[in-house]
């Protein structure tokens, strides 16, 4: 680090999240072949969404919807929407979550709350040109201030009934 001392990330994620479990083993092992000291750290889920809640943790594994067919709603369930960071109501009001924000300059959108942005935003556009525009200037903020990284992506798995579809 810029102060000399070497860099030790812990990497935390949810006990029960096999598949996280093994993308963050993988992850810890790319970093110490950087030299980078990385240890992972399981805890309860209930652990993980409190510290999650809190920014007690320096990176973490967050599964967001990524399959509305409204893709505004992607934004406000990631971590920098309501319902994890900043949040406006509940046990966890005005908590930073991932600590980001809640102010931020978004391109193309400006100075804005970020979560109660998105939070309106998603209330109150439908589809068409509109929405294209936010969804882009939303899109080109999370990439240039990076409050978080998308690690892993897993298919989804579907549940059917073998009576119904063969």
């Amino acid at each position: 680090m810029p102060n000399g001392k070497p860099l030790d990330i812990a990497l935390s994620m949810n006990s029960s999240w096999s598949d996280q479990i093994v993308a963050h083993g993988v992850l810890a092992t790319g970093l110490k072949s950087f030299g980078i000291s990385a240890s992972e750290s399981l805890v309860e889920g209930t652990t993980l969404s409190a510290d999650l809640h809190s920014g007690n943790f320096q990176i973490a594994a967050y599964c967001c919807n990524e399959s509305s067919p409204n893709p505004i709603e992607d934004f406000v369930t990631s971590p920098m929407g309501s319902s994890e960071n900043f949040t406006a109501s509940g046990i966890n009001k005005d908590d930073p979550g991932i600590g980001y924000g809640p102010v931020e300059n978004v391109p193309g959108i400006g100075m804005v709350n970020i979560p109660n942005a998105l939070n309106e935003e998603y209330s109150a556009t439908g589809p068409g040109p509109e929405m294209n525009k936010l969804v882009w200037d939303w899109a080109r903020f999370v990439d240039q201030q990076v409050p978080f990284l998308e690690y892993a992506a897993f298919n989804y798995q579907i549940v059917y009934s073998s009576r119904n579809y063969t």
